[in-house]
């Protein structure tokens, strides 16, 4: 399953920034999986197809609907908001 935005593929968009699932592999113990991430984020090998994968099909199910609707929250105004709490 690739994705396409603006004529770039959901692989070459994966590869620019650490998602969730990254962050947990590079804090983790696992050295190979990590190798392989650090492969994969290099461009050096294609990511493993995990589009028949049900967790992954309902996290993209879930996600299509919130990404237009999402509200940017800063740290500034995360800050701000917890402090105004009584």
């Amino acid at each position: 399953m690739a994705f396409h935005i603006n004529g770039i593929t959901d692989s070459e968009t994966r590869r620019s920034f650490i998602g969730g699932s990254d962050a947990r592999t590079i804090m983790g113990s696992d050295e190979g999986a990590l190798m392989q991430l650090w492969r994969e984020k290099r461009g050096e090998v294609e990511p493993e197809d995990l589009s028949g994968n049900l967790i992954v099909q309902l996290g993209t199910a879930t996600e299509d609907g919130t990404d237009s609707n999402a509200t940017p929250v800063t740290l500034s105004r995360t800050c701000s908001d917890v402090s105004s709490i009584p």
